[in-house]
């Protein structure tokens, strides 16, 4: 057991949380008659958001993320020169697909 003290806790180490503004996000409509809306342009409660809320309301996020990244690196104990890379991002995604794509032609 190497853990603190040779116990099984692990070893304290220096943490910074560094939490952000919320993002205001849409709630969906409640309507009664469902017949007269349109689910794919509407957002009504126990329905899918259309994709452009998703798009716009992710890239809010990312923007948030990084501008919180960015005022706090210094006291996290990153260098001023360092940048978020996030893996999950779309430009990032839609590259890995056509990769996978011109694979599978190959």
């Amino acid at each position: 057991i190497y853990g603190w003290k040779g116990t099984p806790f692990p070893n304290p180490v220096p943490l910074c949380v560094a939490i952000g503004a919320p993002i205001q996000v849409p709630q969906p409509r409640d309507v009664t008659d469902v017949d007269k809306i349109d689910p794919t342009k509407e957002w009504v409660v126990g329905g899918v958001p259309p994709d452009d809320v998703v798009d716009e309301y992710y890239h809010k996020y990312v923007a948030a993320l990084q501008k919180l990244f960015d005022s706090h690196k210094i006291a996290a104990g990153y260098p001023e020169d360092r940048e978020l890379i996030l893996l999950d991002a779309p430009e990032h995604t839609k590259k890995l697909k056509n990769a996978a794509k011109a694979a599978k032609r190959e």
